[in-house]
């Protein structure tokens, strides 16, 4: 891509969907409160999409183990308190927050600090395309219900997975994984694509479901990968990846074509 063709990346504090996502304060650097804040972000954010959800997906959520508490739709009084803390954080009096029925859009957007969406719910489809995280990103056990575009997003510093759940499809195509890289537990319904990605420190992909499609078709992995005990369901296509250092696949379970 040459200099003319390169996206225009907004700031994070320009984005909607980053205000209600670091609705409470964003993270520092190893501060005793970042526990707390991450914990009011996420409560905040998971029953503000609450809203959305139907019945029986609501239903789906709570038989994973999701606590009910974040399930719970704000009450019209504690929407209007949501919209002031809102209109605070962004520093405008008219900004509304984002529709919880929306496409939840990230594409862009540049994520100067860590960025933790820990146990956060993503009901609609999620945009993260050419993304950029400076910092280590976190999406431990965050739940995708519709598709996950992360296209061409770069991870400086490392990023957690780790049992997230994507029900639709999820795209890591050209994505960029700097640092340590944590697909550990992650289950896919539908098809993964991590076509061209470009993984510069240890992948995990340890105990990884692959109920849909596993597509690495020339992935690059420069340091090591390690695919233990993953399950692929539907098949999986390694055709003309890179694996510079070791790479190890024992007790995986390939159940279609690989």
């Amino acid at each position: 891509m040459n200099e003319e063709n390169k996206p225009i990346l907004k700031r994070p504090i320009e984005n909607p969907w980053y205000l209600l996502a670091t609705l409470y304060g964003e993270l520092s650097k190893d501060s005793e409160q970042n526990f707390e804040i991450a914990q009011k972000n996420r409560i905040a954010w998971n029953r503000w999409f609450a809203k959305a959800l139907s019945a029986e997906r609501r239903d789906e959520l709570l038989k994973k183990g999701f606590p009910p508490a974040e399930l719970e739709p704000f009450s019209p009084v504690e929407e209007e308190e949501l919209a002031k803390v809102f209109a605070t954080r962004s520093g405008r009096n008219n900004q509304a927050l984002p529709d919880p029925t929306a496409e939840i859009d990230f594409s862009y957007t540049i994520f100067d600090r860590q960025s933790t969406f820990d146990g956060f719910i993503f009901p609609n489809k999620a945009d993260f395309n050419w993304a950029t995280f400076s910092d280590f990103a976190k999406f431990g056990s965050a739940t995708f219900s519709d598709s996950a575009d992360f296209r061409s997003a770069t991870f400086s510093d490392g990023v957690d997975f780790g049992s997230a759940t994507f029900s639709e499809e999820a795209s890591f195509h050209s994505a960029k994984f700097s640092g340590l890289t944590f697909f550990t537990s992650t289950k896919f319904s539908g098809k993964a694509i991590f076509e061209s990605a470009k993984f510069s420190g240890f992948a995990f992909f340890i105990s990884a479901k692959f109920s849909g499609y596993g597509y690495f078709k020339s992935a690059t992995f420069s340091d090591g990968a390690d695919f233990r005990s993953a399950t692929f369901s539907d098949g999986a296509y390694f055709g003309s990846a890179t694996f510079s250092e070791d790479a190890s696949f024992h007790s995986a379970k390939f159940s279609k074509g690989a």
